[in-house]
């Protein structure tokens, strides 16, 4: 979607230069299945994100909500934490238990949590 201030002729011009940029980088938008471990080998081989940049993300693309998956299903951060990842966030794992426990401990508390598939 293109926004402007009236301006027809402008957002069509920005449409169009939208619309080339997916057009010239539409192989970037295909998922292409990689191994766990070479995910990790290659996430371990990264140097950290500088100020500014976006964080490195390792996820199951098949227990993803947007996937159709229950997203509870913890198989990308095992292998992460058996890599020795540091400075690492699980995100949208589906667990309500687990929750109501971190809500109960507070912030800025820290918990240990049997989390998602049991």
């Amino acid at each position: 979607m293109v926004v402007t201030d009236g301006d027809q002729a402008l957002a069509e011009k920005l449409r169009d230069e939208l619309l080339d940029r997916a057009w010239a980088d539409r192989e970037d938008f295909v998922y292409r299945l990689e191994p766990l471990e070479a995910s990790l080998t290659r996430a371990k081989s990264l140097p950290p994100p500088q100020a500014g940049e976006g964080p490195i993300v390792l996820l199951d693309h098949y227990d993803n909500c947007a996937s159709g998956g229950t997203m509870d299903t913890t198989a990308v951060l095992a292998a992460i934490l058996r890599a020795g990842l540091e400075s690492v966030a699980a995100f949208a794992i589906y667990d309500p238990e687990a929750v109501q426990q971190a809500i109960a401990a507070g912030i800025g508390a820290e918990v240990a949590l049997a989390i998602a598939a049991r």
